[in-house]
């Protein structure tokens, strides 16, 4: 499968978490979709930058974009952090708006701007290996969670 089509169903698939999110009101419930949330994104950022990103730094006209990214993912990483200490269920609720907002802004530049280039960059083979990786870690992945 196409590396761009997975990575743009994991983008959907967080939105999705952050959508039900904003939803409920219980605190419980809402710990346990923020867990899913930041389990999807270490998962995520982890294949990125494990696997997507350094395939595109080969190309050096993605390298100031792949730079960005890397910092981009540092500032949610933190904020992931951030929230699974909030306490307070106020503070909480805010930092996830923030992060939210973040992730949905690298999730643009992404798709708008990154994948486009990449789709001219890299050949319907390459993207496909990609895509195989990207499986293969989710797999490995999975198998170590359960």
């Amino acid at each position: 499968m196409n590396a761009l089509i997975l990575l743009k169903t994991d983008h959907e698939k967080v939105s999705q978490l952050f959508d039900q999110i904003e939803t409920v009101r219980d605190p419980k419930a809402q710990r346990k979709i923020f867990q899913n949330i930041k389990n999807e994104l270490e998962l995520h950022t982890s294949i990125e930058e494990q696997i997507f990103y350094p395939a595109c730094q080969t190309k050096p006209d993605l390298k100031l974009q792949i730079d960005r990214s890397f910092k981009e993912h540092q500032a949610v990483k933190d904020q992931l952090v951030s929230i699974a200490k909030e306490k307070d269920q106020s503070t909480m609720e805010t930092q996830l708006e923030d992060l939210e907002e973040n992730v949905q802004l690298h999730v643009a530049e992404e798709e708008n701007e990154l994948f486009p280039i990449v789709e001219t960059l890299f050949t319907k083979d390459e993207l496909d290996t990609l895509g195989r990786q990207i499986e293969e870690f989710k797999s490995k992945y999975q198998s170590l969670a359960a």
